[in-house]
C-alpha cells in the first residue's frame, strides 16, 4: 500500500503518516487502531501494539530530569525501567544502578562539575527503583576487581 493510499484511508496527511512511520512523532492509540484495521492486524498482536501506544503517551519519571539527562540517555533509562533483566560489565567504576549517593555525587563532581550535580545524583538514585519494585529487574554485573579497590573522592 502506498503512503498516499494509507494516509487517505487513515484521514491524515501524507507528511504526518510519514513522520509517524519514521518515528519522528508519536501516534495516538486511536490512530494505531485505525492503522491496524487498515492493515488487517487483529488479535493479540493488535492489542499489544495498542498497549504500546498507550504506554508511550505516559511520561516516565526520567522526563522530569530532562534538564540534566542527555536525550539519548532518557531513551536508555526508559528501556531500563521496563526491562526484566539487565547485564553489564564495568572495568572502571561501579554501575549506576549500584552506586551509593556519595559515590554518584563524587563521580559526577569529578566528571561533570557542579552544574546540576544534585539533580544528576537524584536521577541516578531514582534509577535504582528497578531493583526495589514488586517484580525487580534481574541484574547481572561483572566488575573488574579494581573497581572495588579504587578509592573515589577523599581518603577513607
Amino acid at each position: 500500500m502506498t503512503l498516499d493510499v494509507a494516509a487517505r484511508q487513515l484521514d491524515m496527511s501524507k507528511s504526518n503518516l510519514s513522520r509517524i512511520e519514521n518515528a519522528q512523532i508519536g501516534i495516538k492509540p486511536r490512530d494505531v487502531r485505525a492503522a491496524l484495521a487498515l492493515y488487517q492486524v487483529t488479535g493479540a498482536d493488535a492489542e499489544a501494539l495498542i498497549e504500546i501506544a498507550r504506554s508511550a503517551q505516559q511520561r516516565g519519571w526520567w522526563q522530569n530530569y530532562s534538564d540534566v539527562l542527555p536525550e539519548w540517555f532518557e531513551f536508555y533509562v526508559g528501556l531500563e525501567a521496563e526491562a526484566a533483566a539487565l547485564r553489564t560489565y564495568e572495568a572502571e567504576s561501579v554501575p549506576g544502578l549500584l552506586q551509593t549517593e556519595a559515590y554518584a555525587r563524587e563521580i559526577y563532581r569529578r566528571t561533570a562539575g557542579e552544574d546540576g550535580l544534585e539533580r544528576k545524583v537524584a536521577a541516578r538514585l531514582h534509577r535504582q527503583e528497578v531493583l526495589r519494585r514488586d517484580d525487580p529487574v534481574h541484574l547481572s554485573v561483572v566488575l573488574n576487581e579494581a573497581v572495588l579497590l579504587r578509592p573515589v573522592g577523599g581518603a577513607p
